[in-house]
């Protein structure tokens, strides 16, 4: 199975969940430049988010469920303060999730489960490790056997080192 059709059979979307108390998160901005930047920001309880996708082999994408129009201002606030010189060029954030955020933030699901979220990654990390190894080279060097000339003569060049 390619990775496309890997990542389609996951169905992220069906993991939606919100926060149970404010929660400090962690998020990239984008901008209409050759630049991302990041940041982090408390994200107030009561907010929900959905899963959307594969971010890195550690994390999930998410996304607010609804407008956010308060959460949205502030961090355009705080990022034109970071970025001043590309705040004109503010083109949008991108929340996620990771292991330990799934483990320690206090969630509440409407649908699906942390224990799905955490299959999820789970899954992504062992396909992410099975198409690197298919696509590594595979190591043509001879073994090198334990009583080998090489070790013997290693082993002799020692015992003179230590002796002097």
């Amino acid at each position: 199975m390619d990775s496309k059709e890997f990542f389609a059979t996951l169905h992220y979307e069906e993991n939606v969940f919100e926060l149970v108390e404010d929660t400090k998160m962690e998020f990239l901005v984008y901008f209409r430049a050759p630049f991302t930047g990041a940041g982090e920001i408390v994200v107030p309880a009561g907010t929900k988010f959905v899963a959307r996708g594969r971010m890195r082999d550690d994390a999930i994408y998410i996304h607010p469920v609804g407008p956010e129009k308060e959460l949205l201002e502030r961090m355009n606030k705080q990022e034109a303060a970071h970025y001043p010189e590309l705040a004109n060029k503010l083109n949008g954030y991108s929340f996620f999730i990771t292991e330990d955020n799934l483990r320690t933030w206090k969630l509440k699901y409407h649908s699906g489960s942390s224990e799905r979220l955490l299959e999820i990654l789970r899954l992504i990390i062992k396909h992410h490790n099975n198409r690197h190894r298919e696509t590594q080279p595979v190591d043509t060097q001879p073994v090198q056997e334990p009583n080998s000339v090489f070790n013997r003569i290693l082993g002799k060049l020692k015992r003179f080192i230590c002796r002097k």
